[in-house]
């Protein structure tokens, strides 16, 4: 369980609940109160997760555009039709566990593939299992939908998707699920250092 206080206020991220003031002062909230309180701290924490990628880029001089969206988009194929750009120009940041080391590991896939689990298993030589939401947010410092190729909290073995770099310009998310930025893919290669593997369906 998460929990964030504001203004007084003890919030449990995953069961969405309010438990309570923090003092006998605290004055009693409605729930529309509470709820714009929640938005509030969200957007914060949004802001701060989209200054971070956006100082990354700037320090190391990458060329980039970024962009808002005004909803979510819940498919690759949606975040393509928003920013009108091929399916394949999407970066999905796909995160899997290696349980044998507890390590992450980031699969950067092109929008219109998916990761084969058994066959990088095979050529990866040890087992995977996909990471949590929560694992991933603790450890990456984003959130699902949110998570760009790089600045992370730790480091993670990368892996590129060999289709990404048969488009010349991608767009991957930017820290939030609202902010996607543009990078080159030899640009991106070379800033993650990832490894390019065959590792999709």
């Amino acid at each position: 369980m998460t929990e964030f206080c504001n203004q007084g206020i003890i919030f449990c991220k995953f069961e969405n609940t309010y438990t309570g003031g923090l003092n006998k002062n605290t004055p009693k909230l409605d729930k529309q109160e509470i709820q714009n309180l929640k938005i509030q701290f969200e957007e914060e924490i949004l802001s701060k997760s989209l200054n971070r990628v956006t100082h990354y880029l700037l320090s190391k001089k990458i060329e980039h555009e970024i962009r808002k969206t005004d909803q979510i988009a819940r498919t690759a194929q949606e975040a393509a039709d928003r920013i009108e750009c091929h399916l394949n120009q999407i970066v999905k940041s796909i995160i899997f566990s290696a349980p044998s080391s507890d390590s992450l590991v980031l699969f950067l896939t092109a929008g219109g593939n998916f990761v084969n689990t058994h066959k990088t298993e095979n050529l990866l030589g040890f087992s995977l299992q996909k990471a949590d939401a929560q694992i991933i947010r603790s450890r990456t410092g984003f959130v699902i939908g949110g998570v760009p190729p790089f600045a992370h909290k730790e480091g993670l073995a990368v892996y590129m998707d060999p289709e990404l770099l048969n488009q010349s310009l991608l767009w991957a998310a930017a820290g939030t699920p609202f902010h996607v930025f543009s990078i080159k893919s030899d640009v991106l290669l070379a800033t993650t250092k990832a490894k390019v593997l065959g590792f999709t369906k």
